[in-house]
């Protein structure tokens, strides 16, 4: 029999005579495979050890619920104006998207996440003009055959009474037609329409409410395609979006200005007192703004119905930024 040093010999003679490495050099070269191929495995947080390390092959990085984690099959994800949260189980953003998260509302209103490419808003326009519904954006049900540049729809106006919706002179030609055009938007109603959720109310926002400046904002946030409902004071004025219906006459400044704060407070944008112009059909909702700062206008001068309101609604060239804010010829404190 050989000595057992013979043998060992032997055997690592044999061991490299079939191409097989020494055990240290198997061990140093397991050791470098292991560092070129470390990965994240399935349900694994590839955050876990503070530095974000891949998921292995196959495998894609979701966030469910608030936890990342490697999966093998595809996890929804919130795609750009969605709300994470808007599900009930939260589900984070698409890859290529920012949750960006936007300030609280009123009424038990939560705020918004929405993902965007990019949670910083562009500003496109530094007015605001905001606009009364009831014969300022329409004029009387039934009186199209009276009123020029009117126009009847196909769906019911409750304002005043029931009858088809009338669209004033100016909600035919459309904001665009006026120095508006530039502006932001926003609605402040004593009434309410049809209701927050009917045909005409969905109809004034799509239609009717469109600027350049409004429609590229809307785009990016549909979520501001909704209605806040007043009444609207003075203390936390927090809106969720910026038309309000049932805000009361006398409290309309309250709204109009909570409007401009909500655009502010919303995305950041700079829009002066001075720069904010309300249009209604009343003289004495126009009178509350004389000592505000905010500029107002009476409209549908022309064509005046029983009760101080109007009658065929607000024409293109009543939206103005100069000249006598009332119908009689009065100047306010801050027309120019």
């Amino acid at each position: 029999a050989l000595p057992n040093h013979m043998l060992f010999i032997g055997l690592s003679l044999a061991t490299l005579a079939h191409g097989v490495r020494p055990i240290a050099e198997l061990g140093s070269l397991n050791l470098v495979q292991t560092r070129v191929a470390r990965c994240t495995n399935v349900g694994q947080n590839p955050l876990a050890h503070g530095i974000e390390v891949q998921c292995c092959p196959g495998l894609k990085k979701q966030n469910l619920n608030g936890v990342l984690s490697c999966q093998t099959i595809e996890v929804p994800c919130s795609q750009e104006g969605d709300d994470p949260h808007s599900s009930g189980i939260y589900l984070g953003c698409c890859p290529g998207l920012q949750e960006c998260k936007l300030p609280p509302g009123r009424q038990g209103h939560s705020g918004h996440s929405l993902c965007s490419e990019s949670c910083v808003v562009p500003q496109e326009a530094s007015c605001l003009c905001v606009f009364d519904i009831d014969r300022t954006l329409t004029a009387k049900q039934g009186s199209a055959a009276q009123c020029p540049g009117t126009k009847e729809l196909d769906m019911v106006d409750a304002a005043y009474g029931v009858g088809k919706a009338t669209l004033s002179a100016l909600a035919v030609e459309g904001i665009d037609a006026t120095f508006c055009k530039d502006c932001y938007l926003g609605i402040c109603s004593a009434g309410n329409g049809s209701g927050a959720t009917s045909e005409w109310n969905q109809y004034i926002l799509n239609a009717i409410m469109k600027t350049k400046p409004q429609d590229h904002l809307t785009e990016e946030f549909p979520f501001i395609k909704d209605w806040s409902l007043g009444p609207v004071g003075p203390v936390h004025p927090l809106l969720k979006s910026p038309y309000v219906l049932n805000q009361p006459q006398e409290q309309k400044p309250f709204a109009v200005e909570a409007i401009r704060q909500w655009y502010e407070m919303t995305f950041n944008f700079t829009i002066p007192k001075a720069a904010v112009h309300f249009f209604d059909d009343r003289a004495e909702n126009v009178e509350q703004f004389g000592d505000l700062g905010i500029p107002a206008r009476e409209v549908s001068c022309a064509s005046r119905a029983s009760g101080d309101i109007g009658l065929c609604g607000a024409l293109p060239d009543e939206i103005l930024t100069f000249g006598p804010a009332l119908c009689d010829g009065k100047a306010s404190a801050n027309s120019s």
